[in-house]
C-alpha cells in the first residue's frame, strides 16, 4: 500500500512536531541536569564544612574532657597553694603577712602591698604584733 503524498507529509508534521517536544524536552532535561549537579555542589560544600565543624567540635570534647580529667590535680594543686605564702611571708590563720620594719609614708606602703597583690595592716604596737601574729618576728 502506498502512501499518499498528504499522508506523507502529515506524518513529516507529526514527526517535526514530535521532534521539537523532544528537543524542548531534552533542553529542559539538560537545565534540570546542570540544576542538579549545581545543588550537589554546594551540598558538597556544606557537608565538607560540617565535617570540619564537627571535627572541631570533636577535639574541642577531648579537650574538655582532658581537662575534666586533670581538674582534681589541678584543684589539689590549688588547695595545697593556698595554703602556702610566698618567700619571706608569715602565715597567721588563712592569711600571709609581710612585716616590715621600714619606715615609709602610708602611700609608699600602700602602693608596696598593692603591687604585690595584698592589702597594707598597720600594727599600732609590738605587743599587739606579739600577740596577734606568735609566729612573726620583728625586723630592726
Amino acid at each position: 500500500m502506498a502512501k499518499s503524498k498528504n499522508e506523507l507529509v502529515q506524518n513529516k508534521l507529526e514527526l517535526e512536531k514530535e521532534k521539537n517536544e523532544l528537543l524542548q524536552e531534552n533542553k529542559q532535561l539538560k537545565q534540570q541536569n546542570c540544576n542538579l549537579y549545581q545543588e550537589k555542589w554546594k551540598l558538597q560544600e556544606e557537608k565538607d564544612l560540617l565535617e570540619r565543624r564537627n571535627k572541631e567540635l570533636e577535639d574541642k570534647i577531648v579537650e574538655k574532657e582532658k581537662l575534666i580529667s586533670e581538674l582534681p590535680a589541678i584543684i589539689n594543686t590549688v588547695e595545697a597553694n593556698k595554703l602556702r605564702c610566698p618567700p619571706g611571708w608569715q602565715r597567721f590563720m588563712s592569711s600571709c603577712y609581710q612585716l616590715s620594719a621600714e619606715a615609709n609614708t602610708w602611700m609608699y606602703a600602700k602602693q608596696n602591698c598593692e603591687s604585690k597583690g595584698a592589702q597594707l595592716m598597720m600594727l599600732n604596737d609590738e605587743t599587739e604584733q606579739w600577740t596577734k601574729y606568735p609566729k612573726a618576728t620583728i625586723l630592726d
